[in-house]
């Protein structure tokens, strides 16, 4: 078996979280200036190839967060 056939719990992780962008419209370079990332931070978040730092997971995360709980308030 190779390594592509294995999906990882990162692998879910990031799909979650390619979906949540596309839900909300998104793109990449506009979400990485919303959570005050550098432009290109996100560039490749749709490609399989796509490894993010943990520093950039937790700032999504934390901007996905206070999003949705932006939009429940209004």
């Amino acid at each position: 078996m190779t390594d592509e056939m294995y999906i990882t719990d990162v692998d879910i992780y990031l799909q979650n979280i390619r979906r949540w962008v596309t839900a909300k419209g998104f793109s990449p370079h506009g979400l990485a200036l919303s959570c005050g990332l550098g432009p290109g931070t996100l560039a490749k978040m749709f490609k399989p190839e796509w490894n993010p730092r943990v520093t950039t997971l937790r700032t999504l995360e934390a901007f996905m967060l206070d999003y949705d709980e932006n939009l429940k308030k209004s």
